[in-house]
C-alpha cells in the first residue's frame, strides 16, 4: 500500500473514535455512572492516541499526491493546518483523559469534576476540529465535496 492509501485508511479512526468517545462522555454525564465515565475517558484517550498514525502518514501522503492533476497545493496546506491543530489538541485531550483516570490512584481521592468537564469540552472541540480537517482532506481529491462537481450526468 502507498503512503496516501495508509493515510486514507488511518485518518478515519481518530475522527470516528473521538466522536464516539465524546458521545460516551455526554452519556456518562446523563446517567451519572462512574464506570461509564471511566470507559468514556478511556475511549477519549485511545481516540486521541490514534491520531498519531494519521498525523505521521500525512506528510508522506502529501509528497505522493501533490504532483497529481487536479490537486491544489492550497487545499493540501489548508487541510494540513487544520489537521495539525486537531492532532495537538487531541493529544492534550488524551493526556487530560488519562490524568482524570489516574487521579484517584495518584491522589487517593476522586478526580475533581471540573477535570472531567474540561476533558469533555476539549473532546467536543477536538471532534469539531477533526471533522473540519477531515472535510478539508476530502476536498483535496473530491470536487463533489467542495461543490465543484459537474452536475451534468455522464453520457450512457
Amino acid at each position: 500500500m502507498s503512503n496516501a492509501h495508509w493515510h486514507l485508511i488511518l485518518n478515519h479512526v481518530p475522527v470516528i473514535g473521538m466522536a464516539f468517545a465524546t458521545v460516551a462522555m455526554i452519556y456518562a454525564v446523563v446517567v451519572r455512572d462512574a464506570a461509564v465515565k471511566r470507559l468514556a475517558l478511556l475511549a477519549v484517550a485511545v481516540a486521541g492516541l490514534t491520531a498519531l498514525p494519521a498525523f505521521l502518514t500525512g506528510e508522506p501522503a502529501e509528497h505522493q499526491i501533490k504532483q497529481l492533476a487536479g490537486v491544489e497545493q492550497d487545499r493540501i496546506e489548508e487541510h494540513e493546518e487544520a489537521a495539525d491543530l486537531a492532532f495537538w489538541l487531541a493529544d492534550v485531550t488524551a493526556v487530560a483523559a488519562l490524568l482524570t483516570l489516574a487521579w484517584p490512584r495518584l491522589r487517593k481521592a476522586p478526580a475533581p469534576a471540573g477535570l472531567f468537564y474540561a476533558t469533555l469540552a476539549a473532546a467536543v472541540a477536538v471532534t469539531a476540529l477533526m471533522g473540519r480537517a477531515a472535510n478539508l482532506g476530502g476536498e483535496i481529491r473530491h470536487p463533489e465535496i467542495r461543490g465543484g462537481a459537474d452536475e451534468t450526468p455522464a453520457p450512457k
